[in-house]
């Protein structure tokens, strides 16, 4: 293909935490170990490279990459625990020629069980849901339609 593509990653979020949680009477704030724009910008760029794009600057498309919501709310009882991990995802293509594509990805994911949410089941519901996004990304040809369409 030979295309030339720029990807960048935004972080549109007001508050970077993943999942706030009361624990005897104490506010614990779950954040990510990486810093999720560079994260999806990573995923997006390997998801090009693979369809035989070239990353660079300059070329005919630049995509970025926008994280609108990443997070998980968790809910604790006596006996059980209810997390739902939210991710809205959107790939912004925008053309030389001035055409512009916005494509969003959403999924969500719920969990149930007994006691309390520990931070693994949160943090597994959290990558849960990216991974689902993520694997969303790369089954989807809208992107790459709307690049071979203004290349």
């Amino acid at each position: 293909m030979g295309v030339t593509v720029s990807i960048n990653g935004a972080d549109q979020r007001t508050d970077q935490a993943l999942a706030k949680i009361n624990r005897d009477g104490q506010l614990i704030v779950l954040t990510p170990s990486r810093d999720l724009r560079f994260l999806l910008q990573e995923a997006l760029e390997k998801q090009m490279s693979a369809r035989g794009y070239m990353i660079g600057t300059g070329g005919p498309v630049a995509l970025q990459i926008v994280v609108n919501q990443l997070y998980a709310d968790v809910s604790e009882g006596n006996l059980r625990h209810n997390i739902t991990a939210r991710a809205d995802i959107s790939i912004i293509s925008q053309a030389a020629n001035g055409n512009k594509q916005v494509k969003n990805y959403r999924s969500t994911y719920n969990v149930q069980g007994a006691l309390t949410a520990t931070n693994e089941k949160i943090t597994n519901a959290v990558n849960t849901v990216l991974g689902d996004v993520i694997n969303d990304m790369a089954q989807d040809t809208t992107v790459s339609s709307f690049i071979k369409a203004n290349a």
